[in-house]
């Protein structure tokens, strides 16, 4: 990658997020974008990662490595800007991850019917442990 590129894509996030905080894009029927001050952003890049997008992420882009090493956050606090830039990898596990059995009997409300999903009641209360949340 190269920094000084117009094809950084990080770079390329931060210009979308100043040009919207001065009002240069307007919603498709032409009304202007308005945010506050402390509007939160979140960008967000997948990608292809090889060694050298690893060394240009932390050690020219400041990122953090995030516990999994599949991908990397940093804050630009004056932007109001949390960006993540993640493997695809990571896009795909994390996705199965979040579609899976236990983790769907997660999310049902306690006292609800399980039934249907072969899953007792007692197994239910207990699938936060068993899949480490």
């Amino acid at each position: 990658m190269n920094p000084s590129s117009k094809d950084d894509p990080v770079q390329q996030i931060i210009r979308y997020v100043n040009n919207i905080r001065k009002g240069k894009y307007k919603t498709p029927k032409g009304r202007q974008i308005r945010v506050s001050e402390n509007t939160p952003f979140y960008g967000y890049i997948m990608c292809e990662v090889s060694e050298k997008v690893k060394e240009w992420l932390q050690f020219e882009k400041d990122f953090t490595p995030m516990p999994d090493g599949m991908g990397w956050f940093r804050l630009f606090g004056n932007n109001s800007l949390y960006m993540e830039v993640l493997s695809w990898e990571k896009v795909l596990r994390d996705a199965e991850m979040r579609n899976s059995e236990p983790l769907r009997v997660c999310r049902r409300p306690f006292g609800s019917s399980y039934a249907a999903t072969g899953f007792s009641s007692s197994m239910a209360q207990n699938c936060y442990r068993s899949v480490g949340l």
